[in-house]
């Protein structure tokens, strides 16, 4: 072979070796952007959780009424914006985490609702394991919380990993 004809071959194998390592570049890049998305899912929904327990504590401490309808809207919002989501959201933490925390949601909106219908300062419901809106907004924060954790657990897999498909 003549060096022209080496020279050629060394170009097209470079090429492609150059284009190789682009495609699972990109195809990381992906994986990385996803996972980065549903962290900022889940940053907005605890700041909508944390923002429930505020008014829950305003209503209690300071007798305001309007917090119940406060907790009841932020709940039909974190309930909708889970349901939107819920394509990236099941990709990170799997679908038992998702219809834990909607059930969790609905539970605590009704038992908002239904605070409000009766008048009363203390909830006229059983609460399921807790007896506060308290502890029952501090589980949904947990397990809020509990899923990043699991999240952020899966975020630190070696990044060789990250071209051989979901784990």
């Amino acid at each position: 072979m003549k060096i022209r004809h080496l020279l050629v071959l060394s170009g097209i194998l470079t090429t492609g070796l150059i284009l190789l390592i682009l495609f699972f570049a990109s195809r990381d890049m992906n994986a990385v952007v996803a996972r980065l998305r549903f962290v900022e899912v889940a940053d907005d929904l605890n700041a909508s959780l944390l923002e429930m327990r505020l008014a829950e504590k305003n209503y209690f401490l300071f007798n305001e009424d309007q917090a119940l309808q406060t907790i009841i809207t932020g709940a039909l919002q974190a309930d909708q914006t889970l349901e939107q989501l819920r394509p990236e959201i099941l990709r990170a933490t799997g679908p038992g985490n998702v219809s834990t925390l909607r059930a969790y949601l609905r539970d605590y909106s009704r038992i908002a609702a239904e605070t409000t219908a009766s008048g009363l300062r203390t909830p006229a419901v059983s609460v399921p394991r807790e007896a506060s809106f308290l502890a029952w907004s501090s589980s949904l924060s947990r397990d809020l919380s509990s899923s990043d954790m699991l999240f952020m657990a899966r975020m630190t897999v070696p990044i060789s990993s990250l071209g051989t498909g979901p784990s």
